[in-house]
């Protein structure tokens, strides 16, 4: 997500860097996808692969010209140019080689790089990769098991059919395999030494109908691939443990334009004799409800013999103390028996704890495990003082992508120390019918400014909304505020773009108002039905499609559609059609040059 704009005193956004579209490419925009394994794992006696390359759009046959590097150059043949035939966005870049050649569980490394003008300016032009010839065992039947969902679905999968090999040079390595899992086959790379496991990039077979295809990696596989997922989440390992027959696995679910979510996934196997009474608690960042109440998020996952488990929380790190209050009744805790999120609801800053025991069928007490961790609520210590619901009807994201016009209620907030100032509490967030699995930083509130000190000149001032849909977060601001950013403009200018503050309503005129996504702007308000009703205030009458408010995103703490939402359901996806960069939005530099002098 981009940081959001420092804006002391509550500046104007004249103060802030242009923004100037790029330039939206006339060319093949020849690319390489970043979505597939780096790795080429060699079968017994193979003598060839290929290694595909993409183009935006089909057209007339196309010819590519190559730039290979490679160690190994006396081991493979490369050609010199890639060619796209006629009507076809996909082509092969052919590499053979003699088997004989290939040295067992040995990486030869090969870097393929695009040259010439038909090369995309904003996807990847080159690729290294890693060709390697590890031989393993014949696939056998290991054992069936079931695994629990908790990334992209919520649920769980049964009689899943396992199986097991062995590498041929290190008995120590192993993989297994999980048959339709769900509809595709997951292997994971298992280490007996370490107790470490690795899943490779997988093409899970499902289109997200927003992006395309989706893809799978353990964190750590997945932050190499990109460096930038570590400084944007938490990478954990993936572990096995033969004593349990559970795989713990620190998933990604993640397509070529970034990634949906991380967190671990549990594959348990069938007929291992120890009982498994564990419980693992992972932080899972925060949940700040339309009430506006910051939440610790915690998944917590229960072994396969746990009947219930009770939790409880305490400001601190008295373990003891919180353990015994559980056991003895004389802390007040929660008892719960299925693996899930449990929101926390939080209002002072420090340090908390959480310990959860397990109990089997008879109550009894079987293991405990806890969790400390610091929390900050979000928005502690702010002049700004709640004034309730407001109604919002959104045509940012409609003007850009063509989608709704939403109508759903949010959260409005007055700063106590401006009389005029309003902000808008995650007006993007679970309530926005549009707000889907991935596309939203649920980690902290986000905020949309309004400044209506003068409720004839009313602006949005640059604001964030923690929105993703796959071209960077989400921003808005007010066309006036740019307009008198640039060189040579007036006042007289701006003055077509301000908002107004009437009856208890804002509203902008038709393409008064910026969508910043990246380094591009583009125009929001196309529809001219942006509006806020202010708490005790109506909409004026319009045909907007009212949706959201309690049907789209719910008003309720906790319940079953709260913990879809929390669990990142994956159902309101393929509202929004998302083909390249948004096509059908003006771009604000040719808008600019039409419209003012």
């Amino acid at each position: 997500m981009l940081s959001v704009a420092l804006m002391a005193g509550f500046a104007s956004c004249t103060e802030t860097a242009d923004y100037d579209a790029p330039s939206v490419p006339t060319n093949a925009q020849v690319h390489f996808s970043n979505a597939e394994s780096s790795t080429i794992s060699l079968g017994f006696e193979q003598d060839s692969f290929a290694v595909k390359v993409y183009r935006a759009e089909a057209g007339a046959e196309l010819v590519v010209s190559l730039n290979i590097v490679s160690d190994s150059a006396d081991v493979f043949t490369f050609p010199e140019e890639v060619v796209f035939e006629a009507d076809s966005t996909v082509a092969y870049i052919p590499v053979t080689f003699d088997f004989g050649n290939i040295a067992p569980d040995t990486d030869y490394p090969i870097s393929i790089e695009l040259l010439g003008d038909e090369v995309t300016p904003y996807g990847a032009s080159k690729v290294n990769l890693v060709v390697k010839y590890a031989p393993w065992s014949e696939w056998t039947e290991f054992a069936t098991g079931y695994n629990e969902l908790t990334v992209y679905w919520g649920g769980t999968l049964s009689d899943i059919q396992v199986y097991q090999r062995e590498s041929l040079l290190d008995p120590t390595k192993q993989q297994f395999a999980f048959e339709n899992y769900p509809g595709y086959e997951l292997v994971i790379d298992y280490d007996k030494t370490t107790g470490r496991c690795h899943v490779g990039v997988t093409d899970i077979n499902f289109n997200n109908d927003s992006y395309g295809a989706v893809f799978i990696a353990d964190s750590e596989t997945y932050s190499e691939l990109v460096p930038r997922f570590a400084e944007k989440a938490e990478v954990k390992p993936s572990t096995f443990d033969p004593e349990t027959g559970v795989f713990s696995l620190h998933l990604v679910y993640f397509v070529s334009a970034g990634w949906f979510g991380a967190g671990y996934e549990y594959l348990h196997l069938d007929g291992y004799a120890s009982y498994d009474y564990s419980i693992s608690l992972e932080e899972r960042g925060h949940y700040v409800d339309l009430k506006g109440v910051d939440n610790a998020l915690i998944y917590m996952h229960k072994g396969a013999d746990v009947d219930t488990y009770k939790y409880a929380i305490a400001a601190g790190n008295d373990l003891n103390a919180l353990l015994g209050g559980i056991l003895d009744g004389s802390v007040e805790s929660t008892e719960v028996s299925e693996s899930g999120y449990q929101l926390f609801p939080l209002t002072e800053a420090g340090e908390y704890s959480v310990v959860a025991v397990t109990y089997d069928k008879e109550g009894n007490a079987q293991e405990a495990n806890y969790i400390t961790f610091e929390f900050a609520p979000v928005g502690q210590s702010s002049p700004w003082e709640s004034m309730g619901m407001a109604t919002y009807r959104e045509d940012i994201v409609a003007s850009v992508f063509g989608v709704d016009n939403l109508v759903y209620q949010v959260e409005i907030e007055k700063n106590v120390e401006t009389s005029g100032l309003y902000r808008l509490v995650n007006p993007y967030g679970p309530a926005y019918g549009y707000n889907a699995a991935g596309v939203y930083d649920d980690s902290k509130n986000h905020y949309v400014i309004i400044d209506a000190q003068d409720p004839a000149k009313v602006n949005v001032l640059e604001s964030y909304t923690g929105l993703d849909l796959g071209y960077g977060e989400l921003g808005i601001m007010s066309m006036a505020d740019y307009v008198l950013a640039q060189e040579e403009t007036t006042e007289e200018d701006a003055l077509p773009y301000y908002g107004k503050l009437e009856n208890g309503v804002i509203t902008f005129p038709g393409e008064g108002l910026l969508a910043i996504m990246g380094d591009g702007l583009y125009i929001g308000n196309k529809n001219s039905l942006f509006a806020v009703a202010l708490p005790g205030y109506e909409l004026p009458e319009d045909e907007a499609t009212e949706e959201g408010g309690e049907e789209e995103g719910g008003e309720e703490e906790g319940g079953e559609e709260s913990s879809a939402r929390i669990r990142r359901d994956v159902e309101v996806f393929g509202k929004i059609s998302l083909k390249g960069r948004p096509a059908d939005a003006n771009v604000i530099a040719n808008y600019l040059q039409s419209n003012i002098r």
